[in-house]
């Protein structure tokens, strides 16, 4: 039994309830290029871009979407005025006003685990804090599964992930597997893509021969992106210090502070001891550099070009076998070799096609002989780069959200109705209501 079809949307919203404009990062990304890629692929239908007011977009009617600044008041209007609705996180309200619109979920990353790291640091001190918040987190994310008539997310360990998720919450019964027994048009990997731009020369340089201690003939690695709690950078500093040991040409760059309108995530306790560790081997401003910044996403062409490899090394625990490190796709656009540790489907597919090296989780002498083979052998080196650049042809952002356009298109879902989920979603909505209480009282 097939899935039902719906009709073709005719205007489809993007909310993008993150920091939007020049320095944004993943959720902003994603939602401006899928608003590129809406807009061209369907040209019968109207697509607008919501994005939160204040939010810095020079020129915005030279786009090809459309693009409104809302207010809680104005998304209600926005949400009534169109389709199909696809966001990453629903105003609760909307769910409860709004029951017959077509929703996309996309979740293309697993909040709940990144959650879960998070408040290891930020509540470190309350367990019981910690506990009630995640509770909280937990009823929600349900109650957007529950409301969700399309999910996308990042890679098929999600999809698995997901759809677990989904059977436990009742979403997928005996009739829904019938109409869609691989769940293609209830939950669909769309994972991050390659920005379109042509790789350039920077403009001006950036890092080499702008930094005090970066020769324009050194050795540049790069980090490019925040530290967060299931990041690594201590063992990458320790490899550096090996390598410093016969060679001082190699230079490190972590590129990404504070993240965008989130306070001071990015600089929390593990970034604290990245500074110490580097003060501790003496590479602080010498062979190790810090922007805390959040480069403009525009402006990290030009770092990334600088570059000569990337390194990201993290931790081999459940959040990481779940990831897509959205911070891979700009090291793979500049065609840069990649170090990163194993265990998640980014680090597959490097190790699988070779595009760099893959290595064991803390593990200092693997990390250094991997940056001595890259930056030591030029033939193994030229070889990996023209892998990646031959690799990107399948990862653009006009090939990996094909499956949203063909949605759009073609609203077709294997989704309970509406009617069969709204007992099971007023349940999980007061749950979490009184989860959400809770967590503010519980100290």
């Amino acid at each position: 039994m097939a899935s039902k079809a719906g009709k073709p949307a005719k205007r489809v919203l993007i909310l993008c309830r993150a920091v939007f404009g020049p320095r944004m990062s993943s959720p902003g990304i994603r939602s401006r290029h899928m608003a590129e890629v809406l807009a061209e692929d369907l040209p019968e239908a109207t697509v607008t871009l919501a994005v939160p007011q204040g939010s810095n977009i020079p020129n915005p009617e030279l786009l090809p979407y459309k693009i409104e600044f809302f207010t809680l008041g104005k998304l209600l209007g926005l949400i009534w005025a169109n389709d199909v609705i696809i966001a990453n996180d629903y105003p609760p309200l909307a769910m409860a006003v709004f029951p017959w619109k077509t929703f996309v979920l996309d979740y293309y990353t697993i909040y709940y685990l990144e959650w879960m790291e998070n408040t290891r640091d930020e509540m470190s001190s309350s367990p019981r804090k910690r506990s009630a918040w995640m509770a909280g987190a937990r009823r929600r994310i349900g109650a957007e599964l529950l409301y969700s008539d399309m999910l996308t997310c990042a890679n098929d360990r999600q999809k698995d992930y997901y759809i677990g998720a989904m059977i436990g919450l009742g979403m997928i019964d005996p009739a829904a597997y019938d109409r869609d027994p691989g769940m293609h048009h209830l939950i669909e990997p769309i994972p991050h893509g390659i920005r379109p731009d042509p790789i350039e020369q920077p403009r001006e340089p950036v890092l080499k021969g702008v930094y005090a201690g970066i020769k324009t003939t050194d050795k540049l690695i790069i980090w490019n992106g925040g530290i967060l709690q299931w990041y690594d950078p201590l063992t990458l500093l320790r490899a550096l210090a090996k390598v410093r040991e016969h060679r001082d040409d190699v230079k490190l760059a972590f590129v990404g502070g504070a993240y965008p309108g989130l306070g001071s995530m990015g600089l929390g306790k593990r970034f604290q001891e990245t500074i110490e560790l580097a003060k501790e081997l003496g590479l602080y401003n010498r062979s190790v550099f810090f922007d805390l910044t959040w480069v403009p996403y525009d402006k990290i062409k030009d770092y990334m070009v600088e570059a000569d490899l990337a390194v990201c090394t993290y931790f081999n625990n459940l959040e990481t076998h779940f990831s897509f490190r959205t911070r891979f796709v700009d090291v793979f656009w500049a065609e840069l070799p990649l170090i990163c540790t194993e265990g998640d489907v980014l680090a597959d597919m490097v190790r699988e096609r070779e595009l760099g090296i893959v290595v064991p989780e803390e593990d200092v002498d693997a990390v250094a002989a991997a940056i001595e083979k890259l930056l030591g052998d030029r033939e193994f080196y030229d070889a990996t780069r023209l892998r990646v650049r031959e690799n990107n042809k399948a990862m653009t952002w006009n090939v990996q959200f094909q499956p949203l356009v063909d949605f759009c298109r073609n609203p077709r879902s294997s989704a309970l109705p509406k009617w069969k989920r709204s007992i099971m979603l007023a349940g999980a909505w007061s749950q979490w209501t009184v989860a959400r209480a809770i967590g503010m009282f519980v100290r």
